[in-house]
């Protein structure tokens, strides 16, 4: 599994395109994307996880996709 560099506390673990990460918890969506290098410029919103504009697409453990 691949996180950021940095010590994380509380890790979550999100899958992005298929392979695991971990990011800090309490961060938005994009905030670890870009934490993971993902350069994200388009449809990021207000940055703040309110305004309801990133795409996210959640599945949990035994969900069909």
């Amino acid at each position: 599994m691949q996180g950021l560099r940095l010590a994380i506390s509380n890790p979550v673990t999100i899958t992005v395109d298929g392979e695991q990460h971990a990011v800090p918890e309490g961060i938005t969506v994009i905030q670890a994307m870009w934490g993971l290098g993902r350069s994200m410029l388009r449809n990021v919103g207000c940055l703040g996880g309110a305004c309801g504009a990133c795409v996210v697409s959640t599945h949990f453990p035994g969900q069909m996709f």
